[in-house]
């Protein structure tokens, strides 16, 4: 089956710039954001240049379109089902995972103490405070005002009159864990920058199973022993110390694949916490269908197909 566009619920993208939801937000710029340097646009055309120029690719053709006032993603051809679209480098994401350390501006016991979406917010406004990170383009196209019922008492109130405490019960409990986290966040945020963090990571980010190890770094582990096993046959000499050589290497080799591919991801419960740019505007894994994110281990790099859920 095909589809033709990519929509909010639907497949992929339309998201509503006064909310948290996935799209292009059309706020006002950050202090940070307004510091940065005046050739910098803010419009979603310098965003998708900025996003091919640093390796992001979009694999089937996708443009920055108007959904009655909102904007979003269009495909400009119809998509097979099951169809990968987008693929962007690691290097380019904030994530967290389960053995995850403090970065420097971080006090250990602080980042000991949050959970993955606290981390998450801290790198955001740590990377959003910089007006020279390399991300600025990104940042400046995610949405700055957010409402939900933990940050509006309108809508709180009336949440509270559907009469269904289980609701005004998790929102209490929502308002508490993030008033904690931000008491141990660095930097000393306001009550405004943190909840917009949150709300950023909370509706934006993905998760997944964590592997440690890269394509990359599985070639290095390899050249270091045949290396050594090259060094170990010319320093001994002789067939044995060629065969014994030789057969070390193969079980560097056969220990490092199978740790890489086949037990190490199937054994660890490590989990990863991924905010991704461009992956970020799209719906994924919801009720409906849309679009669904897998790590790509020999790329190290995200990649986003069409759920075979959207087309139902």
């Amino acid at each position: 089956m095909k589809v033709s566009l990519l929509l909010h619920g639907a497949a992929l993208v339309a998201s509503s710039t006064s909310s948290a939801g996935r799209g292009f937000g059309q706020a006002p710029k950050t202090p940070a954001a307004a510091a940065a340097s005046p050739s910098q646009s803010t419009s979603p055309l310098a965003f998708l240049k900025w996003a091919e120029d640093e390796g992001i690719k979009t694999l089937v053709p996708l443009s920055v379109s108007d959904f009655e006032g909102e904007r979003g993603i269009r495909a400009s051809e119809e998509v097979e089902a099951g169809a990968a679209v987008l693929s962007v480098p690691v290097k380019l994401a904030l994530q967290v995972n389960s053995f995850s350390k403090p970065p420097k501006w971080c006090e250990p016991d602080s980042w000991a103490a949050c959970k993955w979406d606290a981390r998450l917010a801290m790198l955001l406004l740590n990377e959003d405070a910089n007006a020279k990170s390399e991300l600025r383009p990104w940042l400046e196209q995610l949405p700055r005002a957010v409402t939900t019922p933990a940050l509006s008492p309108a809508l709180l109130a009336g949440v509270e009159r559907l009469d269904y405490p289980a609701v005004p019960t998790a929102v209490a409990k929502q308002r508490a864990e993030w008033d904690a986290a931000r008491a141990r966040a660095p930097g000393r945020p306001s009550a405004e920058e943190w909840d917009w963090a949150m709300s950023i990571v909370r509706s934006r980010s993905f998760t997944g199973p964590y592997t440690s190890g890269t394509f990359i770094g599985a070639l290095a582990q390899l050249f270091l022993a045949s290396t050594a096993a090259v060094g170990y046959a010319l320093i001994v000499g002789g067939a044995g110390a060629a065969d014994q050589a030789f057969d070390a290497f193969l079980f560097v080799v056969v220990f490092v694949l199978s740790n890489e591919l086949i037990f190490g991801p199937r054994l660890t419960t490590a989990k990863r916490y991924v905010l991704c740019p461009w992956i970020d505007f799209l719906n994924h894994d919801g009720a409906l269908g849309g679009s669904e994110v897998a790590y790509e281990y020999f790329t190290d790099s995200f990649s986003v197909r069409l759920s075979l859920r959207a087309t139902r």
